[in-house]
């Protein structure tokens, strides 16, 4: 926590500052160099412990899950938002989701959430983590250049269409309406 707080402060501060804590002690603590985009940190943490998601609901914009089924996802959700809550943040906190995408017929039971079959059964899972509030799936093992272009394709495009197809459907009279202010895309 005291490192996030000084990481975000030397890249905020306009001048020089001291700091005597804990764990850290700085004197004239200061990055003259921002960079293009000034001093836009984004923070990504994940982790499951109550120290993990006390520090993330303080810090984080992104946080990373651990894979699990729907509930399981739901329940760690549930928990980090409530601990961003505890400082105004609830709204503010983005989450990413590790995947493994498999074209074949069965998943390897790798550290991601195993999606395998047709394009359109991967996408239809996927849709249905969007549907919790993930904005941002991590693919791993999709490693060839062949693979990362069919999954972009045919996996992620049908994702798109679809989240794309929800939204619209929302805004119709008489329509299901998706959770409001729901942001969502896909990362590959």
């Amino acid at each position: 926590d005291e490192y996030l707080v000084l990481l975000k402060r030397l890249w905020s501060n306009d001048r020089p500052f001291d700091h005597e804590g804990a764990f850290y002690s700085i004197k004239g603590g200061y990055v003259p160099r921002k960079g293009p985009h000034g001093a836009d940190l984004i923070i990504r943490m994940g982790g499951q412990s109550g120290t993990a998601l006390k520090v993330a609901g303080r810090h984080a914009d992104v946080f990373e899950l651990v894979p699990g089924s729907i509930d399981e996802v739901r329940q760690l959700m549930e928990r980090v938002r409530g601990a961003a809550a505890e400082h105004g943040r609830a709204g503010k906190l983005r989450f990413a989701l590790p995947v493994r995408i498999h074209q074949g017929a069965s998943a390897t039971g790798h550290k991601a959430v195993d999606l395998s079959g047709p394009p359109a059964q991967a996408a239809l899972s996927l849709l249905a983590y969007t549907a919790l509030g993930i904005d941002e799936f991590m693919i791993v093992g999709v490693d060839t250049p062949r693979e990362i272009a069919t999954v972009g394709r045919e996996t992620i495009a049908l994702l798109r269409n679809s989240l794309a197809r929800r939204e619209t459907d929302a805004f119709q009279p008489g329509a299901y309406a998706s959770r409001a202010g729901l942001e969502t895309r896909a990362m590959g």
